[in-house]
This record gives structure tokens, C-alpha cells and sequence, in this order.
């Protein structure tokens, strides 16, 4: 987590109710990104702050070398907002300011049951939305 307001919510409640340990690094309160030899898969929580931020928010560089290798070692990362923004980085894709913010409630459609990271939420489920930034798909991304 990057801030104590983005928490994993409803997909840490799925994953538990699916008999998965589920557990919650505080970046923001200084703990550490956990061995990638401990996890079998990766959620990566939003925050206000920007992907490139990494002066300000050191750690956002370490995280996206995490990323980069968590992806290497072919374990399923989800990324949720800035989540998803420091992935697409950590491949070389490209994430920029998007057309207009996106605000609000939307459905989200799970087409694989079977999914290792989302799932738990298929067939979809509703998502609070809310980021100004987009981010184009790295090369293998779904």
C-alpha cells in the first residue's frame, strides 16, 4: 500500500474467502517490499502520488525494479491504479496524462474463473475508479 486510504478492500476479502493468505505491506509506513521468493502473486494498490514521482517518493524506483523481476520470475501481478501505472512502467511501456480523469463506479469484467490474481471476482464485479493518468499495455500484458 502507498497510502493508508488504498487498500486491498474487496479483493483481499475474495482471495480469503478463496482460503489464500492475504498480506499487506505499508509502504508509506516505511515496510519493506517483501522477498519475491515468499509470494505466489502480486495485487500493487494505488496512491495519489505519480508514477515518475521518484524524488519525491524514492521507493517508487525500487518498486518498479521489484515489479520488473516479479514479472521475470512469471509470478501474476495485478496493479491497481498507481499500481498498475508503476507496472506498465517497470516494462518500458509508456503512462501518461489520460484525456480527461476517470471518476467514479464501473463495472470490471472477469473472463477467466481460473485467473491466478482476479479470479476470485469473476464473472466482474463494481470498481471505484478514480485516476487522471493512463498507461499503454507492455508487450504480453492482459
Amino acid at each position: 500500500m502507498h497510502v493508508a486510504f488504498e487498500g486491498p478492500g474487496a479483493i483481499a476479502a475474495r482471495a480469503t474467502d478463496r482460503g489464500m493468505t492475504v498480506r499487506t505491506h505499508r509502504l508509506f509506513d516505511g515496510d519493506e517490499l517483501p522477498s519475491l521468493g515468499e509470494v505466489e502473486r502480486l495485487v500493487v494498490m494505488g496512491g495519489p502520488m505519480n508514477v515518475d514521482e521518484t524524488e519525491r517518493h524514492p521507493a517508487l524506483a525500487e518498486e518498479r525494479e521489484w515489479l520488473a523481476e516479479a514479472v521475470r520470475r512469471r509470478i501474476p501481478v495485478l496493479g491497481i491504479c498507481l499500481g498498475s501505472q508503476l507496472l506498465a512502467r517497470a516494462l518500458g511501456a509508456a503512462v501518461r496524462p489520460g484525456r480527461r480523469p476517470e471518476i467514479g463506479v464501473a463495472p470490471v469484467e472477469v473472463g477467466d474463473p481460473d485467473d491466478p490474481v482476479l479470479g476470485g471476482l469473476a464473472p466482474g464485479t463494481e470498481v471505484l475508479h478514480w485516476h487522471g493518468d493512463s498507461f499503454e499495455l507492455p508487450d504480453g500484458a492482459t
